[in-house]
């Protein structure tokens, strides 16, 4: 078998050169979208869990319902305490996806 010409090396490095630009183009894009997960999604995620770990809720432990008896037949039923965490973290949820719609508002598209 004949060896290939080394006018046949240097196409083959000509076109690698064509094609190097795009996939180290390619590369940086998802690079910069790595960082962009991982700064600004999963940072606040983090930010908004650390800050919620450090709420002193201790003044609130205290809570006495013996005056309201119906509200123990309540609570075997529906857990109260469960309920509420579920709605708060709803409703969080809830202001995050308003909130993530009115900033993605301003983002000129051909749809605005």
């Amino acid at each position: 078998m004949a060896l290939p010409s080394p006018f046949w090396l240097q196409d083959a490095l000509n076109k690698l050169a064509r094609v190097v630009p795009f996939v180290s183009t390619i590369l940086a894009f998802f690079a910069w979208a790595y960082s962009i997960v991982e700064v600004l999604i999963v940072g606040v995620l983090n930010l908004i869990k650390n800050q919620i770990a450090s709420l002193d809720l201790s003044m609130l432990g205290g809570a006495n319902f013996a005056e309201w008896a119906w509200i123990g037949y309540v609570n075997a039923l529906f857990p109260l305490s469960e309920a509420i965490g579920i709605l708060g973290a709803y409703y969080t949820a809830w202001m995050s996806i308003i909130i993530l719609r009115w900033i993605k508002s301003f983002v000129p598209t051909m749809a605005n």
